[in-house]
């Protein structure tokens, strides 16, 4: 991504956030908010960081399953450093990229093979946003039927979402793309950049032969998307707001989907837009939905501020290697 690039994303997130939170802001009843979030329950406030440990544990555990499927084997505290620092790094830089490109580079730089590295965090990435596909669908369909159609309009797109997903995630895996390539350009099958592009695309193929790890990765996946449904009850519950748990079951996998189709983005205020969009529909006021938004805020950057200790050593330590062989 060149500078003019990086500074229109920037920009672009920057003006984002501006734009939703204001809108949030201005809707905001302040006294409320503050005696909501004075009022919280210390063991759903336990549960919510434990919960959120065991979510970034879960995440770096199945990043590590799909490199030792190509033989790159990491250890888990290894691997657990690596995955905290790049979500450090996701929410205090630009573009929500950013912790993925360190984990290749670190990782890369390590075992010495980048095109592995980087096909294990695509199929982590097209994996992860077809389990949560999975999971919006489903809890949409369950508050469906137990709601009396409540946001049926919505199924049919979701499940439009998946097919896609689905179908594109299939394709890509397969080798036919390559060849079409290699047919409709035959002149520059050969120029390097089609060649690092091959070799990339070799690596990510490689998983068609590892059924059962894919597999395990999805119920894996699916599980990491469940356990954020969980993280928003249980700050639902620690600050003593009241809303039916079908609909916070059935409503926060769509939010989470949208918010993570929007992943190069990541403004701060897409997701706390988001909530306040759908939960409106149930009566939650964006007072409310800011309070358990701004509680999920916090105690996920509490869990990342470890990344920003590890990433502090690690930088330490490039350091001194850089200076060592002079």
């Amino acid at each position: 991504m060149n500078v003019s690039r990086k500074m229109l994303v920037t920009g672009l997130k920057i003006g984002i956030t501006l734009l939703l939170l204001g809108l949030i802001f201005s809707r905001v009843n302040w006294d409320t908010l503050k005696t909501i979030l004075v009022s919280y329950q210390r063991s759903y406030l336990f549960l919510l960081i434990g919960v959120t440990m065991l979510d970034r544990i879960l995440m770096s555990y199945k990043w590590n399953l799909l490199l030792h499927s190509q033989g790159i084997y990491l250890s888990w505290f290894y691997s657990l450093r690596i995955y905290i620092i790049g979500n450090f790094l996701a929410d205090f830089l630009p573009t929500g990229v950013t912790g993925d490109l360190y984990r290749i580079f670190r990782v890369s730089s390590r075992v010495g093979s980048k095109a592995k590295v980087t096909a294990s965090v695509l199929i982590e990435r097209a994996i992860g946003l077809i389990a949560i596909a999975t999971l919006a669908l489903f809890s949409m369909l369950l508050m469906v039927i137990w709601k009396d159609g409540f946001m049926l309009e919505w199924v049919g797109l979701v499940f439009l979402f998946l097919v896609a997903g689905l179908s594109g995630f299939f394709f890509s895996i397969c080798l036919q793309p390559r060849k079409w390539v290699s047919r409709l350009l035959p002149r520059y099958k050969e120029a390097r950049i089609f060649q690092k592009l091959f070799e990339l695309h070799d690596a990510y193929a490689q998983y068609r032969g590892q059924n059962k790890v894919l597999l395990i990765f999805f119920c894996l996946s699916a599980l990491e998307q469940f356990l954020l449904v969980v993280r928003v009850y249980l700050s639902v519950m620690a600050l003593n707001i009241t809303i039916d748990p079908v609909y916070i079951f059935g409503i926060s996998p769509i939010c989470h989907l949208l918010a993570f189709a929007s992943f190069v983005i990541r403004a701060i205020g897409i997701t706390e837009g988001l909530y306040w969009f759908f939960f409106s529909k149930v009566g939650v006021s964006v007072t409310q939905v800011l309070a358990f938004a701004i509680l999920l805020r916090v105690v996920g950057l509490l869990v990342v501020i470890a990344g920003g200790v590890f990433y502090l050593l690690e930088s330490l330590k490039l350091r001194k290697e850089v200076k060592l062989p002079g």
